[in-house]
């Protein structure tokens, strides 16, 4: 019987193993091919034959306004739009933080699930696009414009983003640029955080002065970092989302603005940076995660929170069942051990056998 039962475990261990194996080589597949796709992406728009313009420095953000940005310039005199939306009419622009790994199209389709599994080549690929919520304006009007991106273990695609928990690499990274129409825009970060899907800053069509002004003030008082950088309700907001790691109930969010001239302004009103020097140098709170999202509100996806472990891992049904499949080897090899080192029954019942035959045989002799 534990004969059995050992080649019963073991089959289940190895049929294990092959699963893992199978999940591991499929993720990193589609890692290489997702790199490649996106590869091909930079090349078509110009990307990697761009001019080497440094991008302005938080000093230089601070004094000059996007519209004398020379980076903003470069990027709208260089970037071939059209070579983009030949391979796919979805591809709207494109986006990028300089200096880190997210640059790539930008894209909007009529729904907002197509692109989590889909390349900007409609591609199927676990590696998705970054791409606007199908809700908002394609060209950037809206007041609060929401861009999903998946929060990848490589740092690809949204993936960076998780450091903007920290206020120097802030100060290293501070503009996001993105690219649309013929026009490139320069939105300067002012919140890294923490929200769940039904917050307000998830909200669309936002058009009344206080409404506007509540995503602001949600966005600076609940940021892990203190920018100095204050949007007001005349201005054009960036909200970037993704996954914190920690399963779905929260996402990362990072804001970024954009500043709108109006000649009727208040007096005052069109500052972006409010903040002193002092500001600047603020620590920054708790917290080790964002969430530039590539799940939606309407995503029914498993979750599981692993923050009490200090596990940082995207809560995706890949992962889930690597985890799952490490714990069921373990325990098999447990098993396996734990039979191999018990005695067998049937020998057992053969020593008894023998014993008590022994006993027999002693006591017939001894009656002789």
């Amino acid at each position: 019987m534990k004969r059995i039962l050992i080649n019963v475990l073991t089959i289940l261990l190895v049929l294990a193993l092959g699963l893992g194996i199978f999940v591991v080589g499929r993720q990193a597949l589609d890692y290489k091919k997702g790199q490649q796709d996106y590869s091909e992406a930079e090349q078509l728009a110009n990307i990697s034959k761009k001019e080497e313009v440094i991008a302005p420095s938080l000093e230089t953000i601070l004094a000059k306004p996007a519209e004398e940005d020379p980076y903003a310039v470069m990027l709208k005199e260089e970037i071939d739009l059209p070579a983009l939306k030949e391979v796919n009419d979805d591809v709207l622009g494109w986006i990028e933080i300089p200096d880190t790994e997210l640059s790539y199209p930008l894209l909007q389709d009529d729904n907002n699930d197509y692109y989590l599994n889909h390349t900007w080549k409609n591609e199927e690929n676990s590696v998705g696009s970054v791409y606007l919520e199908c809700e908002v304006a394609g060209d950037l009007s809206d007041f609060n414009t929401i861009v999903y991106g998946h929060r990848m273990r490589n740092l690809s695609m949204f993936g960076s983003l998780k450091f903007y928990s920290d206020i120097d690499y802030w100060r290293e990274h501070p503009s996001v640029y993105v690219v649309i129409d013929g026009e490139a825009y320069r939105y300067d970060i002012y919140a890294a955080y923490k929200a769940a899907p039904d917050d307000i800053i998830y909200g669309l069509k936002i058009k009344s002065r206080p409404k506007k002004q509540e995503v602001i003030d949600f966005g600076l008082s609940h940021s892990e970092i203190d920018t100095g950088v204050i949007p007001t309700t005349y201005d054009r907001i960036l909200t970037l989302s993704t996954c914190t790691g920690n399963g779905h109930a929260k996402r990362w969010i990072v804001q970024a603005v954009h500043r709108v001239e109006h000649s009727d302004l208040p007096e005052g009103a069109g500052s972006v940076f409010e903040g002193t020097d002092d500001s600047l140098d603020a620590s920054q709170n708790s917290g080790d995660s964002l969430t530039f999202s590539g799940e939606t509100g309407n995503q029914n996806r498993w979750s599981l929170d692993l923050s009490a472990l200090g596990i940082d891992l995207d809560a995706d049904p890949q992962v889930l069942l690597l985890a799952g499949l490490a714990v069921l080897v373990v325990v098999l090899i447990v098993a396996i051990i734990i039979l191999v080192r018990r005695p067998d029954d049937d020998d057992e019942d053969d020593d008894d056998e023998d014993e008590s035959d022994a006993d027999t045989n002693g006591d017939s002799d001894s009656k002789e």
